[in-house]
């Protein structure tokens, strides 16, 4: 299995925009690609970081 870990800052106003893209993407890659999923979190410091099987 290959896991791929994701790190990304994002403007606060933008936050809902981001998760909204971000499962389209995932959704791509689990209908095209095999992938299993990702889990995508936010640290206190508004940071991103996802990790996509």
């Amino acid at each position: 299995m290959l896991a791929v870990i994701y790190r990304a800052f994002v403007y606060p106003h933008r936050d809902e925009e981001y998760r909204q893209h971000w499962k389209t993407v995932v959704d791509y890659f689990v209908t095209h690609c095999g992938a299993i999923g990702s889990t995508l979190h936010q640290t206190a410091e508004g940071e991103y970081i996802a990790y996509s099987r």
